[in-house]
């Protein structure tokens, strides 16, 4: 049967949120489908339908980029997924194109995005902006290398900090709080609450 790709209808959200989550493996909850249409930008939302199945999945979310001067239009695209019984197919290849096609015609100059598969991406352009890594030790294996000297003060921006977005404009390349996903969905997502942790020279 032939793949559809396109932008999904409200009546489709549930099915296109829960073919999101089949292809990270986890459940959808109420709480998480709720959550997720809060944020969710429906012309921006793209599916790959096998007749009325979902299969898989992509959206972009309108943001801003921090660069010299000011803040650029970027496009941040998301929940990429396609169900693994239809994989190696190319329909990653087509939502990819349709989402940058959109964000090309809506004079986004920038579109970004985080991968947990970074091999994948730059066959369409992508490349790596910055560098992430995350360690869980046993804190009774470890230890400080050197007497720990931070000078200055430390600032932790959390929940609807105000003060980010003022502070995001002082840096390059941060990309702009998406609504409330970033904030008020973390607990029915499971996660936990983001804080970012800003050190001001005294």
């Amino acid at each position: 049967m032939d793949i559809q790709v396109r932008t999904i209808a409200e009546d489709e959200f549930e099915a296109w949120s829960r073919a999101e989550a089949r292809g990270f493996s986890f459940h959808a909850t109420e709480d998480y489908l709720q959550c997720s249409r809060s944020v969710a930008e429906l012309d921006r939302s793209f599916g790959a339908f096998e007749g009325d199945q979902v299969v898989g999945v992509a959206t972009t979310r309108t943001s801003g980029v921090t660069v010299p001067g000011g803040v650029a239009d970027l496009g941040y695209i998301d929940d990429v997924s396609v169900l693994p019984t239809h994989r190696r197919r190319g329909i990653l290849t087509r939502i990819m194109q349709a989402q940058l096609k959109q964000a090309h015609e809506r004079g986004e100059p920038f579109a970004a995005l985080s991968a947990s598969e970074s091999t994948i991406y730059e066959r369409f352009g992508f490349g790596i902006a910055s560098w992430s890594n995350q360690w869980s030790i046993d804190r009774q294996h470890t230890a400080l290398a050197l007497p720990l000297n931070a000078e200055g003060r430390q600032v932790v921006l959390t929940r609807r900090a105000k003060p980010y977005s003022k502070w995001r404009t002082a840096c390059s390349a941060l990309e702009g709080r998406r609504g409330t996903w970033s904030f008020d969905c973390l607990p029915a997502l499971r996660i936990a609450v983001l804080e970012l942790c800003v050190a001001f020279p005294t």
